[in-house]
């Protein structure tokens, strides 16, 4: 039916004009009128849905609305491509794809050209119904016994492209004879990609319905309020037991909906209030005796009541958010605190992140007790806990991601006592000072990120990290704070993406032929001292994008064509080289193909820039 595409193009659309960067005049004001027309022309479409099978025109008039839906969406992905940020909260990242966006100038224009084409097809729509309101008169009747929530769990499997792999693959992971065993499977990637229509294809699945007793669909949108969430709950839960709804649920306030949802919560595995208002968690949740995920990513949740404790088969315990304010913050993620007892959650999985209780450092050691966990995140962290954190991590074995944050910038992170490392770690991520690198690291051959900040060794950390042979991904924030950085020949086999960021006293970067084979993008961000570009770049024949933010502009002078003795020989068969500064608040994009020109002319401010790349 249309109007599920509809809805959920109108979503779409209110979330892109409150969260996108509104660079370009003419998308936004398209894109708010055609939110406007689609709202008027949804109770239509609800009512056409019901006798379009007998009425050819109508029929007719449906699909030519849905194949609107699907071009703006379209439109918009296409919109969205030329700017989505791949690289989460990384601020040079974020500048890569703002530049890419700014190069294609063009192609913002025709998303605009083609959303103005697409609002002329929806006047004509319009017009249409208007002239044939008669058709849609017929259909009132027994109308009532259809609901918003009934009308979302449709949607014809013949308008899909492209789903019928990923749906199989979720289909046998819940049916397939172990499958008792999987409780939660999530379904993640950047907006668009069609997340929502996957998984109402496996919903909707007969094998998916003949597998479990009851099955709902559950929608929490962004500005959550809990008596329309228990209203909603209740709603479906009693539809899908074959009971009678409650009496009065549309006036029932939520003490009551508790009552009369619990015997049916108490059965939940997975709750996520994921980017919501909520900011706190009652104690009734440790009701919920099955819970398995309790997802609080990106809400105002800072402590969990104790109850927490009786949720014996939780395995994932998500809660933080970020806040960058200023770009250069210390502290820029916020998690929960720490409470005693933890150790008794056995099946804990991931838990991030946990802020370390300074009046209560016995807790540091239950974390040893978690031998499930593969994801661990623990901040607010000092020197003189390092002794018992470590004891901790040498028993988790199967720990896979690592995630440590001092209190604050000048607090000692101490891992040095970490003798038998996990294994299988693979995503390390220490922000805070190092008197020196833990001598583990070096060793760990499973590594494949590593995210080192404000660490300041004394010693340069490349000598110890050069031969990680799966190492993928780099990032170095104020490391060391030598003059010189080297990269020796034969280091760095496998690394395709390297981050250097704010070496104050760094004046040289030296890159030896045969190292960094296979480096495909490198970020140089705020190193005030360095006033050339990396010695040695020219032998780096598989990078595709160089990046400078921030830099002093003796070196980005030598990158102009016309420089005498200047670097633009080094850096021109480079596909794409970017330069940027951040003045009076504006971002000044250029790009090394438009020397000179700014590409960009944003006019936000860069606290608005940088909420905009965090929120997740």
């Amino acid at each position: 039916m249309a109007e599920i595409p509809v809805s959920f193009i109108l979503e779409k659309i209110s979330y892109f004009l409150q969260n996108e960067i509104q660079i370009l005049q003419g998308v936004p004001e398209e894109l708010e009128s055609i939110r406007d027309d689609l709202e008027t022309l949804k109770a239509s479409l609800r009512a056409a849905d019901l006798v379009e099978d007998s009425d050819h025109q109508l029929k007719q008039w449906v699909r030519q609305v849905r194949d609107i839906a699907y071009d703006i969406e379209d439109a918009i992905d296409d919109f969205t491509y030329h700017h989505a940020d791949q690289h989460g909260n990384r601020i040079h990242g974020f500048l890569y794809k703002f530049c890419c966006f700014a190069k294609t100038l063009k192609g913002y224009h025709r998303t605009a050209d083609d959303l103005r084409k697409i609002k002329s097809r929806i006047g004509n729509v319009s017009a249409w119904q208007s002239n044939n309101n008669d058709r849609f008169k017929k259909t009132d009747q027994g109308s009532s016994s259809r609901t918003p929530v009934n009308d979302a769990l449709i949607l014809d499997s013949v308008d899909l492209v492209g789903t019928e792999e990923p749906k199989e693959k979720l289909v046998k992971w819940l049916v397939e004879s172990n499958s008792r065993r999987r409780k939660v499977v999530s379904v993640f990637g950047m907006g668009g990609l069609g997340k929502t229509t996957l998984v109402k294809q496996v919903y909707d699945d007969e094998r998916v319905k003949k597998r479990f007793d009851v099955h709902v669909w559950i929608t929490l949108s962004h500005s959550l309020k809990l008596e329309d969430l228990l209203r909603n709950i209740v709603q479906q839960v009693f539809t899908a037991i074959r009971k009678p709804v409650p009496e009065g649920i549309d006036d029932m306030k939520s003490e009551w909906l508790k009552v009369a949802i619990k015997p049916y919560l108490q059965q939940w595995r997975y709750l996520s209030l994921r980017e919501t208002e909520i900011k706190i968690i009652p104690s009734s949740i440790g009701k919920l005796q099955n819970l398995q995920t309790l997802d609080l990513k990106h809400t105002h949740v800072t402590e969990l009541p104790v109850e927490i404790l009786k949720l014996k088969q939780l395995r994932h315990l998500l809660v933080y958010r970020y806040e960058f304010k200023y770009y250069s913050r210390f502290h820029s993620k916020y998690g929960f605190k720490a409470f005693a007892g933890i150790g008794a959650l056995k099946s804990l999985q991931k838990l991030c992140f946990i802020a370390a209780d300074h009046k209560n450092p016995s807790i540091l050691g239950e974390i040893g007790e978690l031998t499930q966990l593969r994801r661990l995140g623990i901040m607010n962290l000092r020197k003189e806990d390092g002794m018992a954190l470590c004891s901790s991590i040498q028993k988790l074995t199967n720990l896979e991601a690592l995630s440590v944050v001092s209190s604050v910038k000048d607090e000692v992170i101490d891992l040095q006592h970490l003798s038998s490392p996990p294994k299988l770690l693979e995503r390390l991520y220490l922000t805070g000072k190092l008197e020196q690198l833990p001598e583990w690291i070096p060793r760990l051959q499973s590594l494949v990120i590593v995210y080192l900040k404000w660490s300041r060794l004394e010693d340069n950390p490349l000598v110890s990290l050069q031969n990680l042979s799966n190492l993928v991904h780099l990032e170095l924030l104020q490391v060391t704070t030598g003059d010189t950085l080297s990269f020796k020949a034969g280091g760095f086999r496998k690394l395709k993406v390297l981050g250097i960021d704010k070496f104050d006293e760094l004046k040289c970067i030296e890159m030896e032929k045969d190292a960094l084979p296979v480096l495909e993008k490198l970020s140089i961000l705020r190193c005030k001292s360095l006033e050339t570009v990396p010695l040695g770049i020219e032998h780096l024949t598989m990078l595709k994008v160089l990046e400078f933010f921030d830099m002093p502009e003796e070196l980005i002078k030598t990158l102009s064509p016309n420089a005498e003795n200047g670097d633009y020989s080094k850096v021109a068969c480079i596909p794409e080289v970017y330069y940027t500064y951040c003045r009076d608040g504006e971002w000044e994009v250029f790009a090394l193909e438009s020397w000179g020109e700014r590409v960009l002319n944003a006019k936000e401010t860069v606290e608005s820039h940088i909420g905009s790349i965090v929120k997740k």
